[in-house]
């Protein structure tokens, strides 16, 4: 019979848990292993753990945040800033090459520009506009835009002169009685004035133009959609909800081809048409010069 006191055989060292003597010297009982004799880990600790370790996280993800919003802010100052062109001092509104933009609008007369700057500088000093209005020269109402792209055609430029020429309206009157800002999906959303009384004319004119062009140019796929007309007076993050203002009313006696440079916030006027009173109904096209085309 072996000994216990001398210690478990090799063989039995894989096979079996180890032994050691006892208090009584018998050698019963097993040998823990290192491990059992830690402290368990509680739920609690691990738990514990985690949190510290989600916060850890979420401290990291709020500096990345900070630093790409910072960094899209610098972004967003610097391509606002003046750039100098040969036309002057333009404010650059995206990177790369501008784009052309080709429309049909009435361009607000000189005498009409004191009145609605004396009606902003009102808002402006109520609503806190942070952006730059729109220049004088550049205030219209849109009627119909026939063109946008990276290069302007000439053939574009010719075909929307001969719809032009092919306009036979008369002058009417277009008042603005109310103020507000469209909202759109974009951060800076135009402010504008907006006109009731005048808009069956205006589009009335919107449909003699885009006819006469989508015949012109033989697209035939002009579809009339009617248009709130307005003028919009600035391009700002603030949202103003519709307010009444004392009527402003102009007698609109042209309508004029703009070329617009997108992005560098200039207007080229191509060509302007005077209205005038004819015999005929308004708003009649000049049937000869389309029956001449068709």
């Amino acid at each position: 019979m072996r000994n216990r006191r001398a210690g478990p055989n090799t063989s039995d060292t894989k096979s079996r848990p180890k032994r050691f003597d006892g208090p009584s010297g018998t050698g019963i009982g097993s040998r823990v292993p290192v491990a059992r004799l830690r402290p368990r880990r509680r739920f609690a600790d691990t738990v514990t753990k985690a949190s510290e370790r989600f916060r850890s996280t979420q401290t990291l993800q709020n500096v990345l945040v900070l630093f790409f919003f910072r960094a899209k802010v610098t972004v967003n100052f610097f391509r606002h800033m003046t750039m100098v062109t040969a036309t002057g001092p333009l404010r650059a509104r995206h990177v790369g090459p501008p784009r052309h933009g080709l429309f049909f609008a009435i361009m607000i007369p000189l005498p009409e520009h004191a009145q609605l700057t004396a009606c902003f500088q009102g808002f402006q000093s109520a609503c806190a506009f942070r952006s730059r209005p729109i220049e004088p020269d550049r205030l219209h109402v849109s009627l119909l835009s026939v063109f946008v792209g990276d290069d302007l055609p000439e053939e574009e430029i010719r075909t929307a002169i001969r719809a032009g020429d092919a306009i036979r309206f008369e002058p009417f009157a277009l008042t603005f009685s109310s103020a507000l800002t469209f909202r759109n999906s974009r951060s800076k959303m135009p402010f504008v004035l907006a006109s009731q009384k005048g808009a069956e004319a205006i589009n009335g004119l919107r449909f003699e133009i885009g006819t006469a062009h989508s015949t012109l140019s033989g697209s035939h796929s002009y579809r009339h959609t009617p248009i709130n007309p307005h003028i919009t007076l600035i391009w700002d993050y603030i949202a103003v909800p519709e307010r009444p203002i004392s009527p402003l009313t102009m007698i609109v006696q042209e309508f004029a081809l703009v070329h617009s440079h997108i992005g560098l916030s200039r207007y080229d006027v191509l060509k302007r048409w005077p209205l005038a009173r004819f015999k005929r109904s308004q708003g009649r096209l000049s049937l000869p010069v389309l029956c001449s085309v068709t």
